[in-house]
């Protein structure tokens, strides 16, 4: 069942969202329609070998691209040289258009796979992650901050020692930077405009090496970890639910012996609940065939 978002909301973190966006784009635009968010390879490519070298694409074996879309940054990314691509979207409309527009390509391969959930993927698999709006999207979901740092500590995860994260972002430093320096993220992260884009920005996220952490930070990343790890959220306490979760609940009902009358039923749970109710109607049913007093 879709989320009732306001009128005046883009359910930009919702997959149904997209599952409409893609269909009524191809179905205006056609089949080889596609999308860039932000800018280009291009205009990306100057960080990339700034932070990662000359030979930054000979040195990339695996690399994922988050929140793919339809755009053509996987496709753009092997004909610089890196060798496999895995573009992972959770829409999966855009997925199957992906998949058969590139079909006769073995080494970029598009999946059904939630950024917030990598559990496929193995520790320190990927030596290059790129993010091209993903993460603004989910800024736009419920819960978001929860959503956006389950996303980061998964891709912190899955980034080898070394290597780097890159997000591309709309959101100024004072905005994306409190999530991207959460301590339990065990990276070091810069921020830059991008040239020639106003208004956009990228972030270097260079995930450290297990000699580069000191004690202090060990001890401060072992305690954060521990708080916020995936699967295991913090249990918010809730006196007055905790009081009146037992109690049962009332539902009123018109008494088939006075009619007109109302009745009130107590019950301990929906399922209680909706049997009540289911009684009730049967009742009034029965009621409604008897017939009349002359």
């Amino acid at each position: 069942m879709a989320i009732p978002f306001p009128p005046a909301a883009l359910a930009y973190g919702e997959a149904f969202y997209w599952d409409k966006r893609y269909n009524d784009e191809r179905a205006k635009h056609g089949k080889d329609h596609c999308f860039e968010w932000y800018c280009d390879l291009d205009d990306l490519w100057p960080i990339l070998e700034t932070y990662g070298g000359e030979d930054f694409a000979k040195d990339c074996d695996r690399t994922l691209v988050l929140g793919a879309g339809d755009s053509k940054l996987g496709e753009q990314l092997l004909e610089r040289g890196l060798h496999f691509i895995q573009a992972i979207d959770f829409c999966k409309t855009v997925v199957d258009f992906m998949q058969k527009r590139y079909e006769h390509q073995p080494r970029l391969q598009y999946q059904v796979v939630d950024a917030r959930k990598l559990d496929r993927y193995p520790t320190d698999y990927f030596q290059f992650i790129v993010d091209k709006a993903c993460t603004d999207a989910q800024f736009c979901s419920w819960n978001s901050y929860l959503e956006v740092l389950r996303l980061n500590q998964e891709v912190c995860r899955v980034l080898q020692p070394g290597r780097f994260f890159l997000l591309i972002s709309y959101g100024s430093a004072p905005t994306r930077l409190p999530h991207l320096t959460h301590p339990s993220l065990t990276w070091r992260v810069e921020c830059c405009p991008l040239p020639g884009k106003p208004g956009v920005f990228c972030y270097v996220c260079t995930k450290l090496r297990p000699d580069d952490f000191t004690p202090t930070m060990r001890r401060s990343l072992g305690d954060a970890a521990a708080a916020t790890a995936l699967g295991t959220p913090e249990k918010e306490a809730d006196p007055e639910w905790e009081k009146r979760k037992l109690e049962p609940s009332c539902a009123t009902f018109k008494d088939k012996y006075t009619r007109g009358k109302v009745r009130t039923v107590r019950v301990r749970d929906a399922d209680a609940l909706l049997a009540s109710l289911a009684q009730a109607r049967e009742e009034l049913s029965v009621v409604s065939r008897e017939p009349k007093d002359g």
